[in-house]
């Protein structure tokens, strides 16, 4: 970038990025190949914040291809074959979803700290009933947006409340939701809707958050196939123990039913 014009370090670096994709699709097992597709996403990112402003479309990107460092190297059979090498696999590619889900926890975590600034102060904050129409009608203002269902929240405050305020229990609590393989699923399609919901509300669009969240949740590899809607709500975070709860006396009302028919 220093020493050659602007145009042919673009020229170069664009190329090098297609080629270090490619050569991690097809040869991900080389550690090297690893660190040069992360190396090149960072020099590519660099190139394009320094242009287009700040983002952070690609930091999620970057981390996980950093994750992919820790996936064990060697030929493909090799690993398979060994029951290490099958854990290790399985290890390394769990760093990515882990991490993914505590950027959310730590986004969560930053919203409710700014709410309960905003609380404290007595001021409109993300506890307010109107918290979600101040947010959209002040986006509109600042990008001069109109985005699909601005409107609806803007004229109804109060509809946007609840689901404002789930947003931050579904981010502070994704990191958990590692851990509760049974609500993968659910979960990413839960934070792909959100994503959709900053388009059609905020204009803000996020392709390849959607994307992360469709491969590694919607479809993540440690999900049960059919972990049943039961084991579902009684594995969500905090409300889990009580949805346990209910399960258990709905099954000793249904066992005393049965016991009264019979009798």
């Amino acid at each position: 970038m220093r020493y050659v014009p602007l145009t042919s370090a673009v020229w170069v670096l664009f190329h090098l990025a297609l080629v270090a994709g490619l050569m991690g699709l097809l040869f991900w097992r080389f550690l090297a190949v690893r660190i040069l597709v992360s190396v090149t996403l960072l020099q590519f990112m660099a190139l394009r914040l320094s242009i287009d402003g700040f983002g952070h479309g690609l930091h999620e990107w970057f981390w996980i291809s950093v994750c992919f460092w820790f996936l064990p190297t060697g030929r493909k059979g090799d690993i398979e074959a060994q029951r290490l090498g099958r854990i290790d696999f399985l290890y390394a590619f769990g760093f990515a979803p882990a991490l993914i889900l505590f950027f959310y926890t730590l986004s969560g975590l930053y919203k409710i700290l700014h709410a309960s600034v905003a609380l404290s102060q007595g001021v409109v904050g993300g506890f307010s009933p109107s918290a979600m129409a101040v947010t959209i009608a002040q986006r509109a203002l600042e990008t001069s947006a109109e985005p699909m269902w601005a409107g609806v929240i803007i004229d109804m405050p109060l509809l946007g409340w609840p689901p404002y305020l789930g947003l931050y229990f579904i981010e502070v609590f994704s990191i958990a939701v590692f851990f509760r393989p049974s609500l993968h699923r659910v979960w990413g399609v839960i934070l792909i809707g959100f994503h959709f919901g900053t388009l059609l509300f905020l204009d803000i669009v996020f392709p390849l958050h959607i994307l992360i969240n469709a491969l590694f949740f919607v479809m993540s590899p440690f999900a049960p196939n059919d972990p049943g809607w039961r084991s579902m709500l009684a594995a969500v975070p905090v409300f889990g123990g009580l949805f346990r709860l209910g399960f258990g006396w709905s099954a000793k009302l249904a066992r005393i039913n049965s016991r009264a028919v019979s009798g």
